[in-house]
Order: structure tokens, then sequence, then C-alpha cells
């Protein structure tokens, strides 16, 4: 929503996310050919109140934004090594589209310096793989470690290496082997 008013500015983000990361693939097939390593981007989107404009002093000077949402959407970007995916979307942008994209569960987390936590997602277009991480991340929730391993199997089965099935099944198997902690309320800490 700035410079200029936008009020699809969350539609826009996710779309202009998506846009970015299918360049990058199509940029990575040209590159490898001259023998060059595969480029990585992350992308996090929040929607929020943030403090936009030319800020700074005479030495440094830049057109930015400030404020909790910004830091937020930062540390949701960082997420992406824990989680595999390459666009993480919290849970204020997906409300605001309004069921006008779909998206996929990530993980109920509590960023650091947050104590309330909060839903991510990532854009995902294959109806069948939504269902699934849904009744998977659903029954995770609940404790039910046994049908919540096997749906995270169907999971990978549907997409081949999935990075959150991934990491699903081994705090199961965490859990069934070290039990779970007694304040634990589904939301995974964030610590960086």
């Amino acid at each position: 929503g700035a410079p200029l008013d936008n009020p699809d500015h969350a539609y826009d983000a996710v779309m202009g996310a998506k846009a970015m990361q299918q360049r990058l693939r199509d940029l990575e097939a040209k590159l490898s050919q001259w023998g060059t390593a595969n480029l990585h981007m992350r992308v996090g989107i929040k929607t929020g109140n943030v403090i936009v404009g030319n800020m700074g002093s005479e030495e440094r000077f830049a057109y930015t934004a400030l404020g909790d949402t910004t830091n937020t959407a930062s540390r949701l970007e960082g997420v992406k090594k824990y989680y595999g995916t390459d666009i993480i979307v919290g849970s204020t942008t997906v409300e605001k589209l309004d069921g006008r994209l779909a998206f996929r569960y990530v993980d109920l987390v509590r960023v650091k310096g947050k104590r309330q936590a909060e839903f991510i997602f990532t854009p995902c277009d294959d109806d069948l793989l939504l269902k699934l991480t849904h009744a998977a991340f659903d029954a995770y929730r609940q404790k039910n470690w046994q049908d919540a391993r096997d749906l995270w199997l169907q999971v990978d089965e549907r997409n081949p290496g999935d990075p959150l099935s991934q990491v699903f099944l081994k705090r199961i198997d965490d859990f069934e082997k070290n039990g779970v902690p007694d304040e634990w309320d589904g939301a995974t800490s964030l610590e960086k």
C-alpha cells in the first residue's frame, strides 16, 4: 500500500513473490548452462501497519519500512531454512485475501520477541496436497501421532521430498521418543 495506495496489496505481494520465484527458476536453467551454482531466494510476507518513507541521515538515506510487521516479515523470510519453502505468508495476509488464493499450512509459530503464536502458510495450487497437509497438521496438533504420521507420509507421496512432511515426521518421532512438554500448545518457538 505504499508509496501509492493499493487496496489489493496483499494479493499483489503474494503474486509478486510467486512471479519472482518462477523467474528465478527460469533463470537457473540458463545459469546451469554456464556452470553457475543454483540461486535461492526466500520471501516473507506479512500484512499490517508500518512506517514507510525516506529515512536516515545525510550519510545514509533510504526509502524503507519500519515496524513490528516489517520485523515479523523478516523473521518469516528467515524460517525458509527450517521449513524448506520459498514463500512464507503470515496469517494476516491470508485473512486479507479472503480465500482468493490457496495456501498450505506450514506451522503454528511463535517468532522471537512475540508471545502470541501465528499460523504461517505457503502458496499451493494442488487441492489434494492442501487437503492432506491440513489433515496432517490437524492430527499433529491433536497429538494423534499415528494418524499424523500416516497423513504426512501421504503428503510426501503426493509431493516427493516434501520438506514440510520431513519436519513434522521428525517432530513426531521426537515426541514419541521423548514425550511432549506439558506446556506444549502446538506452536513452535522460532529463536531466530
